[in-house]
């Protein structure tokens, strides 16, 4: 990433009457090299966001930081069709996050332990026609647009899939969270999210001070989720 340049140029009117205008501006770039050198990379990266974040909302930036990875994601797994071209009766765990499993090929747009190739599931799958016997997906379909990438994302699961081949997806059960909405009293959610006296998420640290906020978060999870 390219890091903006402070120029400080001199001011003083004996500096300035010695120098024309092309040293006057060599000097301030010596200069603020000097000043730059004394900024981390973590310094440059929190004022920056500071800066974006004045005119974009962090929700917004949030999705083409990711959007942005991914592309960078797409663009450095080319060659994963060269590499599966010959594979035959595969077991493909896709968007796996840390839940990789031994034997399998383990798909996951990040790096996690265990993940065997990082690729981007949403439109189309690196693998042959007929060259898997089993797929599995747990939250991860969750996570894609209902109408635009869930369509593409089947109708590969179905091409790389052999005849009789088998397709499991696991997706958050929202009919739990609902029945638990409309009961009286908050046990069956405490009970669903191990939610303690206070009524304080311990996966995401949140307080719930309604039911509904459960409900929400369940099928949103802070934009994650486009669909329960």
């Amino acid at each position: 990433m390219l890091c903006p340049t402070l120029v400080l140029l001199p001011t003083r009117c004996a500096e300035a009457s010695n120098l024309g205008w092309v040293e006057m501006l060599m000097a301030g770039i010596e200069r603020s090299h000097r000043v730059s050198v004394h900024l981390s990379a973590s310094t440059v990266t929190r004022r920056v966001k500071r800066w974006a974040t004045k005119i974009i909302p962090k929700h917004t930036l949030r999705v083409f930081r990711y959007e942005a990875y991914l592309a960078w994601v797409r663009l450095t797994s080319s060659n994963a069709d060269a590499r599966y071209r010959n594979s035959k009766n595969l077991l493909l765990n896709l968007g796996c996050g840390y839940s990789g499993r031994p034997g399998w090929e383990n798909v996951d747009s990040f790096r996690f332990p265990g993940v065997t190739l990082v690729f981007d599931c949403r439109r189309r799958l690196p693998f042959p026609s007929g060259s898997a016997q089993g797929i599995f997906t747990e939250h991860f379909v969750e996570h894609l647009d209902y109408t635009e990438e869930v369509p593409y994302f089947l109708a590969e699961c179905h091409r790389v899939l052999l005849p009789g081949g088998v397709l499991r997806i696991v997706v958050p059960d929202a009919e739990q969270y609902l029945r638990a909405y409309v009961e009286d009293g908050w046990d069956r959610a405490v009970q669903l999210r191990q939610l303690d006296e206070a009524h304080v998420d311990p996966r995401f640290g949140c307080r719930y001070l309604t039911k509904m906020e459960l409900v929400n978060m369940v099928f949103r999870q802070d934009g994650e989720h486009r669909f329960a």
